[in-house]
């Protein structure tokens, strides 16, 4: 036998989120998409564009719904804001346009509150 000590050196797992730098988990939607039977196969890369498209327009929603917090001087974003950031950015007023029904509820309206 030999006096060496084991020397294996574990090695951290780096997701496909890491290599990509997204957020969003890429394993997790490439599973939905296989699952989903969307088509008989479905490659790597499909799933790493859907995610970053998916991260790009949350970020875009969110960011616009702070916007409209910060106007109506609220330190929270709410559902009303995000909503309305939605209606005032014409191409996402038009990708959401089948989702929101004005006539099933009330438009939300944020009154700017002016300094005297």
């Amino acid at each position: 036998m030999s006096d060496r000590k084991s020397t294996s050196v574990k090695r951290k797992n780096v997701t496909r989120s890491l290599r990509c730098g997204l957020t969003f988990p890429v394993g997790r939607i490439h599973r939905h998409l296989k699952h989903g039977w969307y088509a008989k196969r479905i490659r790597n890369k499909a799933a790493i564009f859907l995610t970053a498209v998916l991260e790009y327009l949350v970020t875009e929603v969110v960011t616009m719904g702070g916007n409209m917090a910060r106007a109506s001087q609220n330190k929270r974003v709410m559902p009303k804001h995000l909503l309305l950031g939605l209606m005032n950015d014409e191409e996402l007023k038009k990708l959401v346009a089948e989702l929101y029904n004005p006539k099933m509820s009330t438009k939300p309206e944020i009154k700017i509150k002016t300094e005297k």
